[in-house]
């Protein structure tokens, strides 16, 4: 993968190439690292009551109100259940170009 980004570096006519190979390694790295635990559920409600009652739940993190006029309100709240299957540990040993250059 580094030797093609290098190649397109080097000659402006395999550029799109280098640019498919840093994309391939960034999205293989991103998705392993992803914190799930942060995960929301978005949800909109009419009327203070709703919202009130929506705020009282253990998983609620923001409310917004949408209209000052009428009473709609967007809730986020966490997620009730959480499928951690990602291999996390996995992201942390896909080797970064930019660490690992001891040539230069």
């Amino acid at each position: 993968m580094r030797d093609a980004r290098h190649l397109g570096d080097a000659d402006p006519a395999k550029a799109i190439i280098a640019d498919t190979r840093k994309l391939e390694g960034n999205s293989a790295f991103g998705s392993t690292i992803m914190d799930q635990e942060k995960f929301q559920d978005t949800i909109y409600v009419q009327g203070e009551g709703h919202a009130m009652l929506e705020a009282n739940l253990p998983q609620f993190r923001k409310l917004t109100q949408l209209s000052e006029n009428e009473d709609y309100f967007e809730i986020e709240k966490a997620k009730t259940k959480l499928r951690l299957n990602l291999p996390v540990q996995k992201g942390y040993f896909i080797p970064s170009p930019t660490l690992h250059r001891p040539d230069e």
